[in-house]
């Protein structure tokens, strides 16, 4: 079944929330002196805010922070089994 126009813009909000917060993680867990990752992180925490402020509008705010939540622990589940 396909997705309707608000249901795809849903789905590309987590998903940018999603892959900007492991590539802030993973940027943060590197045990490298690089003077560019903080500028990084803070990068990717400005695009987070961003996809957030749409889902909120599109949604409302108790809903955008359930979705997110229900994706992260999605997203952590799938990172445990690919790590096995």
């Amino acid at each position: 079944m396909p997705l309707n126009r608000t249901e795809s813009r849903i789905q590309g909000l987590l998903s940018t929330i999603t892959h900007e917060y492991q590539a802030a993680q993973l940027a943060l867990n590197l045990h490298v002196q690089d003077p560019n990752r903080h500028d990084f992180i803070n990068q990717c925490l400005d695009r987070i805010a961003l996809a957030h402020a749409d889902l909120k509008q599109l949604v409302g705010p108790d809903e955008a922070a359930r979705l997110i939540i229900k994706q992260m622990d999605s997203s952590e589940q799938t990172q445990e089994l690919e790590g096995e």
